[in-house]
């Protein structure tokens, strides 16, 4: 388990705020030099089309329902992005709409059965359907490395509610792990742009 026990000064001069990301705050840029410095692994992270912010790697460990490693991200002010299988499941702290939970029945590579939960007023169970497509292969770009990827886009779609909506993803060649990805809280929810400069070691 990786733990940020508590923010170093070098992290909170780096980072940024959620209120900076929605409120129009320049991005955050980071070096070469700094990303590579701090222990941590590390990512941009983008909502809604705002100011781009950087986070590290909090926690990272199994989820004993799934036998699948959880990578928890978290802001300097203690906002959360959980990701498992390179798919975020969950949001902690951010303003509005927070992924409560997402869970994935995949019985295909092409198709499969989901479960969103989203707060706030307990918006519980929504089942819905996944459909996968790959797409071309892209070359993506951080400050650490230049990744080959092949990219996936996944339609999620609630017929109770008749609502859709589509997440992109873009997976390294070489390793398999996400490098970007682009997903949505929910059906006209908030977006969140998710790319990694430097990977977790586990």
């Amino acid at each position: 388990m990786l733990i940020l026990a508590g923010c170093s000064q070098r992290f909170q001069d780096v980072n940024a705020t959620l209120s900076e990301a929605f409120l129009g705050a320049d991005d955050i840029v980071m070096t070469t030099e700094q990303i590579e410095n701090l222990p941590y692994a590390s990512a941009y992270a983008r909502i809604n089309d705002g100011a781009q912010i950087f986070v590290v790697l909090a926690f990272a460990e199994k989820n004993p329902a799934t036998g699948e490693m959880q990578y928890k991200w978290m802001s300097s002010d203690r906002a959360m992005f959980i990701f498992e299988s390179g798919r975020l499941v969950k949001t902690i702290g951010l303003y509005g709409d927070n992924l409560q939970g997402a869970t994935h029945q995949q019985n295909t590579d092409s198709s499969w059965t989901t479960q969103y939960d989203w707060m706030p007023d307990y918006r519980y169970g929504y089942v819905g359907t996944v459909t996968r497509t790959q797409g071309a292969e892209e070359v993506i770009e951080t400050p650490l490395n230049r990744y080959q990827t092949q990219k996936f886009t996944e339609q999620v779609r609630f017929d109770a509610i008749d609502q859709a909506f589509t997440n992109q993803y873009w997976q390294s060649q070489s390793s398999g792990r996400m490098v970007k990805s682009i997903e949505y809280l929910g059906p006209q929810m908030t977006k969140i742009e998710f790319t990694v400069l430097k990977q977790p070691s586990m």
